[in-house]
Parts: C-alpha cells; structure tokens; sequence
C-alpha cells in the first residue's frame, strides 16, 4: 500500500478553511482531500469525526463513513451544529480498503472549529415623545378694529414630570363658555376694550 495524508477543510456555505469562526446555532460541514501516489484511484469510505479537545479523545460526533463514489473524490460529512459556544476539533479518516492506498487520518489539531454566541437582537428605541397641540383664542385690536384670533403652538413633552402636574405644567381648560384655553386676564382685558370701544 502506498501511504496517504489526508488535509481537511470546514466550511458553513462559503469556501472551505482549514479553521473557522461561526455564529452559534450555525450548520458547519467537513470535507477531506486525500494525496499520496495512487490517492487518484481511491475507493473505500471516509469518516469525520467532532471532538472537544485537540487531541481528539472525547468525541461528540462520529459520523456514518461516507462511500467513496467516485475515486480519489472523498465526499463531504454531514452537517454539524455546536450545541454551546466553544472550541471543536474535526478529524477525516480514510479506511484504505482499496488496499492501493494506505489508511489515514487527518491532524486533529489542524480543524478548530469556534461557534460564539450570537449577538442578541437589539431592541428599538422608543419614539422621541413630540409634545402636544395647544391653541388659544386672543383678542386682537388693531386701530378701531378688533376680534378674536385663533394661535396654537406645539409643547414640548417633558421628559421628567413636574412635581403636582400631569405633563410639566398647568392648563387652562375653559371655563365653560366657549373661550376655551383663554385666561381670566385676557377675557378681562377684551371685555375692557370692548366697552371702551363703543363710546369712542
């Protein structure tokens, strides 16, 4: 038999990489090359095998060997998902029972596998609180001529509350007769005008 070495790469979609790094909870998969000077015509089957140490002596996963289909073309493992975050070790090995090529494992130690937590979804920021909608009504005298004008402005909400309010400050509700928001000095300043007005 003519010896044989195996090289191994991981891969979870992309290119395969003789190390790698994934999210936890990703499906990573082996696949095994094999050389030596007959390796073209290899038959027979490989096997890919999971460990928690580098030497490979506590396995978690031994996989079913895969056939050989076509020679000299191992084919991949099945897919494996690290069941918590940490270091894993893969090893390929070839049986040899074309009896043309010798059995042979890969370096244990060559294939870590590191899965790390995944970064938890952020949640998002509550919306900037944009105050409320207040409108009063002034009397508004210009010359001889005077009425009632309708002014509102936007309050900016507080982002602490004021001790003794709902919302950081007081409000004028009305006093039932249809002025609503307007204040007792200024209802006392239009009445005033108002009689003023018509002795002029």
């Amino acid at each position: 038999m003519v010896p044989t070495t195996l090289a191994n790469g991981l891969s979870d979609g992309g290119p395969p990489s003789t190390s790698i790094s994934v999210p936890l909870g990703t499906a990573v998969t082996d696949t095994a090359t094999l050389t030596g000077a007959n390796a073209a015509t290899a038959t027979g089957t490989v096997a890919y095998s999971v460990y928690s140490d580098s030497a490979c002596t506590n396995a978690l996963s031994t996989g079913t060997a895969e056939t050989i289909a076509a020679p000299g073309t191992l084919p991949p493992s099945g897919p494996y998902t690290a069941p918590v975050a940490g270091t894993y070790y893969w090893q390929a090995t070839f049986n040899g029972a074309d009896k043309a090529n010798a059995a042979a494992s890969g370096d244990c130690s060559a294939e870590p596998l590191t899965a790390y937590p995944s970064q938890p979804t952020q949640p998002t920021p509550p919306r900037e609180p944009r105050g409320h909608l207040v409108c009063v009504k002034v009397h508004v005298r210009r010359g001889r001529h005077h009425g009632i004008e309708r002014i509102c402005f936007r309050v900016p909400a507080p982002r602490f509350p004021v001790a003794g309010t709902g919302l950081g400050g007081s409000h004028d509700h009305g006093n039932g007769n249809g002025n609503k928001g307007v204040s007792d000095g200024a209802r006392r300043g239009s009445a005033s005008d108002g009689r003023h007005g018509h002795h002029r």
